[in-house]
């Protein structure tokens, strides 16, 4: 299920951007697999293309901080954002803030992104989703345009960014609770 927010109506002027001229784009590490997450064993995360959980948790990290995160094999194009000390496999990307930028909402991003990367996304997929092995390596990103909310000089405008992304996540709390309703409809057995 896919709820988009109407922008009509909206006071805020946008731009597009390149997504290379915001970002770096990086792909983890291949060297991060279930046996070397046994053999290093420890307390830090190591995140693969599943959004659900962690592929193991290993003695080191790679990261420290917010990270935005794509996955690049499997259902590919679902961001995750990473929040504290972890490491990514090669089934994940990075979105790194070029030069530290500040004027970027990592939610905001998340929302108006995740739906264009899930198109992009190249491989095998059932009709209904399921089934599906895709790829989205970070040099399938390069043409990647994004439109954010700019302010009258033409600066990117973080406030802006700001609401929008909570009245996303408005939608999404509204989805979430439609979705568990209907799988308890769903699980009910009808006696006659």
């Amino acid at each position: 299920m896919q709820l988009i927010l109407d922008d009509e109506g909206d006071d805020y002027i946008t731009k597009d951007f390149a997504l290379t001229s915001l970002f770096h784009t990086k792909r983890g590490s291949s060297k991060y697999n279930k046996e070397y997450c046994a053999r290093h064993s420890g307390i830090y995360p190591v995140y693969s293309a599943s959004i659900y959980k962690p592929l193991g948790y290993i003695d080191t990290y790679d990261y420290e901080g917010r990270y935005l995160t794509w996955s690049t094999d499997g259902f590919a194009g679902y961001i995750m954002i990473i929040d504290g000390k972890f490491s990514v496999n090669s089934a994940r990307g990075l979105l790194i803030p070029i030069d530290g930028r500040s004027d970027i909402d990592f939610d905001y991003v998340k929302f108006t992104l995740e739906p264009v990367l899930r198109r992009l996304a190249r491989g095998r997929r059932d009709i209904d989703g399921s089934d599906e092995y895709t790829h989205l390596p970070p040099s399938m990103l390069k043409n990647v345009m994004i439109t954010l909310p700019v302010k009258q000089d033409g600066s990117i405008d973080i406030n802006a960014q700001k609401e929008k992304s909570e009245n996303y996540k408005k939608v999404e709390i509204v989805k979430k609770g439609i979705i568990s309703q209907l799988d308890i409809i769903l699980s009910q057995k009808v006696v006659p």
